[in-house]
């Protein structure tokens, strides 16, 4: 892992341990796995985004772990899309202000 890479991640867990985004949770003895709360969930694709970012442009590897879809087992990736679900990239946004 880069020493960029290390850093967010501390930076990046350590203060969502302290404000329970990921409340602990006793799991098959005697470890204990993470689930996220409703404002960690709303945080995962913003981390995830970054996590693609690092392992496109800091990585020669392509980084130390990806994230996997349980079910099929086929990488992550994280994409913009509209709320009508069209992918959309950066020439395609406009910035406007809430109504």
């Amino acid at each position: 892992m880069t020493a960029p890479a290390r850093a967010m991640a501390a930076m990046a867990h350590q203060p969502c341990w302290n404000a329970r985004r990921w409340p602990r949770e006793q799991y098959r003895d005697p470890g204990q796995r993470s689930r996220l709360a409703e404002k960690g969930a709303d945080l995962f694709p913003a981390l995830a985004a970054l996590m693609q970012w690092g392992d496109k442009w800091l990585s020669a590897s392509g980084g130390p772990i990806e994230l996997q879809h349980r079910d099929c087992g086929e990488p992550v990736a994280v994409e913009l899309r509209c709320t009508a679900g069209h992918p959309v990239s950066p020439v395609d946004l406009d910035l406007m202000r809430r109504k």
